[in-house]
């Protein structure tokens, strides 16, 4: 009986490092995705806050909407252009500096 319960306990040993390393593999292929859902946690984040806020400031949101309708479809359309312009210079700035940077950035500012 005691030689099943040393084997037993031998198997339990195996399995629990076998797991142990399947467990890092998994973590070492999710690395990637895990940039990019943090990403869409963000952004998610981002959102509800954005309708939290209207909806305790309905009146910001009205303002928000006449502001764009008084302007000209021109400037809306040029500001758009300008977002783009600025949003991909920030992402190439993005791709130059290294990760570990723009962490302490974030965290420090973020």
């Amino acid at each position: 009986m005691s030689k099943t319960l040393a084997q037993l306990d031998l198997q339990r040993g195996q399995l629990v490092e076998r797991i142990a390393h399947q467990r890092r593999e998994l973590a070492r292929q999710l690395s990637p995705v895990r940039a990019t859902l943090n990403r869409a946690d963000r952004a998610v984040a981002v959102a509800r806050q954005s309708v939290q806020f209207f909806k305790q400031h309905p009146l910001s949101l009205g303002l928000a909407a006449s502001a764009l309708a008084l302007l000209r479809p021109q400037r809306i359309v040029r500001w758009g252009a300008q977002t783009v312009a600025i949003w991909r210079t920030l992402r190439t700035v993005r791709a130059w500096v290294p990760k570990s940077l723009i962490d302490r950035i974030l965290r420090r500012y973020g």
